[in-house]
């Protein structure tokens, strides 16, 4: 009997403990009862993000805890569709400068409508430091304030083999991969479909705008709109970003900002395979095959759509 009082009073406070501990440390205690994902965190033993759950996992890592760094891989496709209370990656206070491979996955669903919000897309603030890579985002819709992209809504850093499928909206600062791209940041294969529309200034099918940035093998299509600084790729350009081997669609919108270096394509080029060739002239190659395809009558990424992803050690880098 003295022995059962024991474990009680142990069982007893043990309870209180973990009371106390929800209470002072909420975040925490949702880390624990929904269990850490495997890994690391860093990048030669990634975290690997399982479910939905594990990716706002993340991000309240990122956010919350400051790990700015830590460093992710997808493990599969997620939906996201009936998630309400997600929060972008990284914020302006804590820029994300780590490694988040999307392992030829994609995320569906991902949602946000907010006239007050700031740096909103999967990831708040890319860093210079930061890398998005092999990455999908389908039926995506987001409003915001400023600074929105289905990506990033500011990006300094690598956003590599990456698309959006969805449409965009805020004040200021729209883009199809990122609201505003400057410093050393580049957009690599990567592309979007959908609208693009800024009630202000500044959207693009791309990217809102850019500033000592590199584009190389990245296309739009849809319409964009602003009453100022409105581009199929970029809104506005400053300090000469450089854009190699870009396309989009048919102009569609009022467009006021254009480059010469981009190049437009008949509808029909982007569902024939000729806009596949065009872009695999340029992309890298893995695995024997080419990174890009036609898939459900749309160009994309040869992974996209497919039976079966790639292999995960197959990585594009």
């Amino acid at each position: 009997m003295h022995k059962i009082h024991i474990q009680r009073q142990l069982l007893a406070v043990i309870l209180v403990m973990a009371v106390l501990l929800t209470c002072i440390f909420p975040g925490r205690m949702l880390v624990h009862a929904t269990g850490i994902p495997d890994g690391e965190g860093t990048a030669d033993a990634p975290y690997l993000l399982e479910t939905p759950e594990d990716l706002l996992w993340f991000a309240e890592l990122v956010n919350q805890e400051g790990q700015t760094k830590a460093c992710a891989k997808l493990m599969q496709n997620m939906d996201f569709s009936t998630i309400t209370n997600f929060q972008p990656i990284g914020s302006p206070e804590t820029v994300f400068q780590g490694f988040f491979d999307g392992n030829f996955h994609q995320i569906t669903g991902l949602h946000t409508s907010s006239s007050n919000a700031k740096y909103f897309g999967l990831f708040g603030e890319i860093g210079i430091e930061g890398v998005v890579t092999n990455l999908a985002l389908d039926q995506v819709s987001m409003n915001a304030y400023t600074y929105i992209g289905g990506i990033a809504g500011k990006s300094s850093g690598t956003i590599r083999n990456c698309c959006v499928i969805g449409n965009i909206s805020g004040k200021r600062y729209a883009g199809g991969i990122a609201g505003s791209v400057d410093e050393s940041a580049s957009i690599e294969n990567c592309f979007h479909i959908g609208t693009v529309t800024a009630s202000v200034t500044n959207s693009g099918g791309i990217t809102g705008q850019a500033s000592f940035s590199l584009f190389k093998n990245c296309y739009h299509v849809g319409e964009v709109q602003a009453p100022q600084y409105a581009g199929m790729l970029s809104g506005s350009m400053l300090n000469d970003p450089t854009f190699e081997n870009c396309f989009y669609g048919s102009i569609s919108g009022d467009i006021t900002d254009e480059s010469s270096e981009i190049h437009c394509q008949e509808a029909e080029a982007f569902s024939n395979g000729t806009m596949a060739e065009l872009l695999n002239q340029y992309a890298e190659k893995h695995a024997g095959y080419s990174l890009w395809a036609v898939r459900n009558g749309i160009t994309c990424f040869s992974w996209l759509y497919a039976e079966e992803s790639p292999p995960a050690t197959e990585t594009v880098t």
